[in-house]
């Protein structure tokens, strides 16, 4: 046993040595990144700052790596093998030349996706190139035509949970099944992060989005109506030809995994008498939720700006918030607005002259009415 240990040290030593004066070289670290199939035909200038921001790390079998989810990291492993477990359940598998962690860098919800959280856990002694999160977004708006790479990478890993996204889809209900293997192949997948507007209100198109992962808000006049996460739609009625203008702004708050569905290309792939049925069922209940999402937006600007006219501007904003800060806040607006509903009912009341009665006998003098808004400061 002591045998067998102390070879094990000697031959683990070496291995840290060999793969520290591996990484003493920038040139031959920005070698291996352009030798990997995801950094293929990039530029060179954005893969030598990754080399430059990269540090060595020799995981042992059986290790899993676990996120900061302050800063996660970029994972690019040379040498070995891993595990990709949902629910310690194996989905799938990274080998060598393969890149991982983009799901935590780009803060993707991988919950409503794949089912859980992803963990990575070693199968044998693996040479991984660890690259901070920050930085990587960093360089990515320093060389904008990478983003598109990290988008194909993304969009790859999450094509498992497209098909079951698809099939559970309440406004494709009563599809026919041989359309179904069709409509997951046209369907384009979309990246879009935080602070980028997928589609203005007023312009024109033809597509319909799915939401396969994150949030998005839904933006009427300038003001928030509504939420899409994964699962839900938006532009059905644009998608059948109802309409060509969007009736929202659709503005992602976390990063969103998007399946974009055209209508032309729908319309291609639906050519027999079954298909064209459902395509009459499906334009009837489209026109029906269009006619139900203008009313729901136009019925929430109006209580907005009701809301505005009598000084709850930020209410809105106050219940939308999270912490301490958020709670304490929503219920002193509340009472803000309500104290001050009830000073402008008080003060009409004190300023009404007291009619004088016609008849003869004389009445007994009235009691002065309190202010209503000393129950308020009362209470």
């Amino acid at each position: 046993r002591k045998v067998w240990f102390s070879h094990a040290n000697v031959v683990f030593t070496e291995l840290c040595d060999a793969f520290k004066d591996r990484f003493t070289s920038g040139t031959e670290v920005a070698k291996r990144l352009m030798a990997l199939p995801v950094f293929h035909s990039a530029q060179t200038e954005f893969v030598q700052h990754l080399a430059a921001c990269m540090r060595p790390a020799l995981l042992l079998p059986g290790q899993v790596l676990v996120q900061e989810r302050k800063n996660p990291e970029l994972f690019v492993l040379f040498d070995g093998y891993c595990h990709m477990l949902v629910r310690n359940v194996v989905v799938s598998t990274v080998s060598s030349h393969m890149v991982f962690g983009e799901f935590d860098i780009f803060d993707l919800d991988t919950e409503s996706s794949l089912g859980g959280a992803i963990t990575i856990k070693t199968v044998e002694f693996c040479q991984v190139g660890a690259i901070s999160g920050k930085r990587v977004l960093e360089l990515l708006e320093e060389y904008p035509a990478e983003w598109k790479r990290f988008e194909q990478l993304v969009c790859t890993r999450m094509e498992e949970s497209i098909c079951m996204k698809v099939s559970n889809l309440p406004c494709l209900e009563g599809m026919p099944a041989q359309l179904f293997p069709h409509i997951c192949r046209i369907l384009e997948r979309r990246l879009f992060m935080r602070g980028h507007v997928v589609l203005q209100q007023g312009d024109q198109g033809e597509s319909m989005l799915i939401v396969n992962s994150g949030k998005a808000e839904l933006v009427f006049k300038g003001h928030v109506v509504g939420m899409l996460w994964a699962g839900k739609t938006f532009g059905q009625a644009q998608m059948l030809g109802l309409t060509r203008i969007y009736h929202a702004t659709v503005s992602p708050k976390t990063t969103c995994h998007l399946l974009v569905l055209s209508g032309r290309a729908l319309t291609g792939i639906a050519t027999g008498n079954l298909e064209r049925r459902w395509l009459g069922a499906l334009r009837q209940r489209a026109k029906m939720t269009y006619d139900a999402e203008c009313r729901v937006f136009r019925r929430h600007v109006r209580e907005r700006r009701q809301h505005e006219n009598c000084g709850m501007v930020n209410l809105h904003w106050a219940f939308a918030g999270d912490g301490d800060m958020g709670r304490g806040f929503k219920l002193g607006l509340v009472f803000s607005a309500w104290r001050a509903q009830l000073l402008d009912k008080s003060q009409r009341l004190v300023q009404l002259p007291t009619p004088t009665a016609p008849s003869l006998t004389q009445s007994p003098p009235a009691t002065p009415r309190k202010p209503l808004v000393t129950l308020v400061e009362r209470s």
